[in-house]
């Protein structure tokens, strides 16, 4: 299991990563990848809290298309 430590840093990372790049099919690609580790962390960790991990990386939206995103992108995970 990821400490809280790690979690903190991986989404510090992956802001960077997601918002210092210029391409479109590059940030596509961040974003894809944020929604995979953040149910893979919430998989590992039941008390790991999605929303406030996609706050940290800068994707927390509050309509309801984010969670629709989530499910879509879990869903197609192996």
């Amino acid at each position: 299991m990821m400490t809280k430590r790690h979690v903190e840093k991986l989404a510090r990372d992956l802001r960077v990563a997601l918002h210092h790049t210029k391409s479109q099919e590059y940030k596509r690609g961040i974003t894809d990848a944020v929604y995979i580790v953040t149910w893979a962390c919430a998989d590992d960790n039941p008390r790991f809290d999605r929303t406030r991990f996609l706050k940290a990386v800068g994707l927390y939206m509050e309509e309801k298309t984010s969670s629709h995103t989530l499910q879509r992108v879990h869903k197609q995970t192996p």
